[in-house]
């Protein structure tokens, strides 16, 4: 329960400044209730209502301002979940003739490959398995827990593309309510809700006009055919692919971004009421949430101290040793639990995986000229908001001060081996900052003078072109989407894994759309080296792709390769011819136990057949 100088507070910002002559106050129950004063109608209605009925009375009740009735306003809270749901729609689908396809892009498209190879492996291993499907032999790498989902979907005999879709959708729609739904326990607005959850969706930089130009004539057509990304442009120095795009492909926000807005409710609670069930509850969900998503997980515990620590600091809020004491007691579990979990998932990640670069990407230009373009407004607005709601709701003002410390510290470091990674440290900061923007613009709106009105409506095609314009291109893939994979790749994969052991070592050409490495489902000896480099595989591929290019010369070390790496199988398709196997090799020397569209699969194991191999007619679609 909230102390009682709290609730004094807040009984005294709801009060009007104008107070009503000091009358006595009748009781509750007196029945010339209807004639009180209006503070003491406001107090008791506090008492009997709903907190969601009082939300929306609070928002709406302004001296010239109907209330909006209670459906109409889960109507249109419901409006951008739905309207989320319909973009994560185009994530992954089946076109008419089966082939796997998405409305994604070419980034997407890449990213794709890798959580398809992830899913397919989680169900033929039957549950989470004991090696990575990347390095047999290796542990699994990191926490792919939505792949996992999707895995489940397909061992229930859903298709590829639905296996992802429907986790997609559901998850994505679930995250939207929630943020919708935190944003009014923190600001008692429903429109700063709505507001902050369509910033979000169009969170974006200034790259988008500078790309306008090019979307004249045939704006749809000419947003699928551009030759480089919208809010993603390295070249012209554009490094922040809006969130949520990106969570449609980086596959782990969809379980992050759900319990990191969870955690900051949580946390609210806990800054308000110090209750110590309540941060048993926040510890409990962070190391949790270092399953779900590591990167959010590292934000949480930067935002969550760093706005204790203002609020101590500016004394909005006092704590006692006590409290303090089991508050760095409960961040030491969450640092430690979270920890232990990611060294479990990958022995190799650790402090040492943390290095100093200052300035992230901001390479070619000046660091505040790079987040001029990649943040653009927000940049203003962020700081403009700690202002503004000093006075009004310091609670908020500090979240969105605290919001900047991971901001801060990947400006300042570089968090995994890929430099461009640091974006999902950044994440976190940008729904933090469109909370705050969000409710400043919806604050602005609220007011009487016309300029203020003007001003709210300015701000948001300069917030969201860029943004939006990143979503619009998932709708313009629809009629023309990239594929991922055809029915015959599916068939193939489908071949396979209807002969090979589970727990058989495969090697193909490490290549990151290879469908017998994606569709089979077996361990891997060697995967694509773009992935195991940034998943801080280190020291623990190299040799393997040295000793697999050896394998596929096809001579006498070829044979004690397979032999000392425990090879059971080995591919030759396209990618390996094309890369210089030596098939006849192979041929002549181990038996081949499937030959399907180019693809054959040769039994290096000893233990295969020695008749000829036969083709082998596709199966029909996984």
């Amino acid at each position: 329960m909230a102390s009682t100088a709290t609730k004094m507070r807040s009984a005294r910002s709801r009060s009007p400044k104008k107070r009503a002559p000091n009358t006595a106050r009748p009781a509750v129950n007196a029945p010339n209730i209807a004639l009180a004063p209006a503070v003491a109608v406001a107090v008791a209605a506090e008492q009997t209502i709903q907190p969601a009925i009082v939300d929306v009375v609070t928002q709406a009740s302004t001296p010239t301002t109907v209330p909006d009735t209670v459906a109409l306003t889960w109507l249109k809270l419901a409006l951008p979940p739905l309207f989320g749901a319909y973009i994560a729609s185009y994530a992954m689908w089946h076109d008419r003739a089966g082939n796997v396809v998405t409305g994604l892009g070419l980034g997407g498209w890449g990213d794709l490959l890798f959580h398809i190879r992830a899913a397919v492996f989680f169900a033929e291993q039957g549950g989470w398995p004991n090696q990575s499907f990347f390095l047999a032999g290796q542990p699994v790498g990191y926490a792919f827990l939505a792949d996992f989902i999707s895995g489940l979907f397909w061992r229930l005999g859903f298709s590829i593309g639905n296996s992802f879709t429907i986790p997609t959708i559901l998850l994505a729609a679930f995250f939207l309510l929630a943020f919708e739904w935190v944003v009014i326990r923190l600001t008692k607005s429903v429109r700063a809700a709505i507001l902050s959850v369509v910033l979000f969706m169009g969170f974006g930089g200034l790259s988008g006009w500078s790309i306008l130009p090019e979307l004249s004539p045939d704006t749809w057509a000419k947003l699928r055919t551009l030759p480089h990304g919208i809010t993603v442009w390295r070249e012209q120095n554009y490094a922040v692919l809006n969130p949520f795009v990106m969570m449609l492909h980086q596959r782990s926000f969809l379980l992050g971004f759900p319990l990191f807005v969870v955690l900051l409710f949580l946390s609210w609670k806990f800054l308000e009421e110090k209750s110590l069930k309540v941060l048993g509850a926040i510890t409990f969900a962070a190391i949790l949430l270092a399953f779900f998503h590591p990167f959010t997980w590292l934000a949480f515990l930067m935002v969550f101290p760093a706005w204790m620590f203002w609020l101590t600091v500016f004394r909005v809020r006092s704590f006692s040793r006590r409290e303090l004491l089991m508050t760095c007691a409960a961040l030491a579990l969450m640092a430690l639990g979270g920890f232990l979990v990611v060294k479990g998932l990958q022995p190799s990640a650790g402090a040492s995986s943390i290095t100093l670069k200052i300035g992230w990407l901001a390479t070619d230009i000046s660091w505040i000229q790079f987040w001029i373009k990649n943040i653009g407004l927000y940049l203003v607005l962020g700081p403009l908001t700690v202002i503004y709601f000093w006075q009004r709701n310091r609670m908020l003002a500090l979240l969105v001060l605290a919001g900047f410390t991971p901001f801060v510290a990947a400006n300042l470091f570089q968090f995994a081996p890929w430099d461009w990674d640091n974006t999902k440290v950044f994440a976190p900061s940008w729904l933090i900052l469109t909370i705050g923007v969000g409710s400043l613009i919806s604050s602005w709106w609220e007011q009487d003078h016309p300029g203020v009105k003007m001003l709210a409506l300015a701000c948001l095609p300069i917030l969201m072109l860029s943004g939006a314009l990143e979503v619009a291109r998932v709708i313009a893939y629809r009629s023309e989407p990239m594929v991922i994979t055809s029915v015959a790749d599916l068939s193939l994969g489908e071949a396979v894994r209807a002969r090979l052991g589970k727990s058989a070592v495969l090697l193909t050409e490490p290549e990151a759309s290879h469908p017998v490495f994606m569709y089979s489902g077996r361990p891997s000896f060697v995967a694509y080296e773009g992935w195991l480099w940034s998943q801080a595989w280190k020291g623990k591929y190299e040799q393997r792709l040295l000793d697999a290019k050896s394998i596929y010369q096809g001579n006498d070390a070829s044979r004690e390769l397979i032999k000392k790496n425990q090879i059971d199988y080995v591919v030759i398709g396209p990618p390996e011819v094309k890369a210089g196997a030596n098939k006849q090799w192979f041929d002549s020397s181990y038996p081949a136990v499937l030959t399907q569209q180019d693809y054959t699969l040769f039994d290096v194991s000893g233990r295969g057949q020695t008749t000829q191999a036969k083709e082998v007619k596709p199966e029909g679609e996984l």
